[in-house]
């Protein structure tokens, strides 16, 4: 699920964005978890683009990676 998301940012980064992105790479963790998705910028910087879902007890939840973080306003 993690993965079809950032392949569909990467995708989105890479044909959308042409005039500013040099390159973009999902970033794994070393048990093969997609972490991130990096944006290298042709300016020479990146941006990071990261989305985990955090549950809480009793059924609520947490976003964090993101603009917009429900629960933690």
């Amino acid at each position: 699920m993690i993965s079809e998301l950032y392949n569909r940012l990467k995708n989105i980064a890479d044909t959308e964005f042409v005039e500013i992105v040099q390159d973009s790479e999902i970033i794994f963790t070393n048990s093969g978890r997609a972490q991130k998705l990096r944006v290298k910028l042709v300016d020479g910087t990146f941006v990071d683009i990261w989305y985990f879902v955090t549950f809480l007890p009793g059924g609520a939840w947490h976003c964090t990676g993101s603009l917009a973080k429900p629960g933690n306003q």
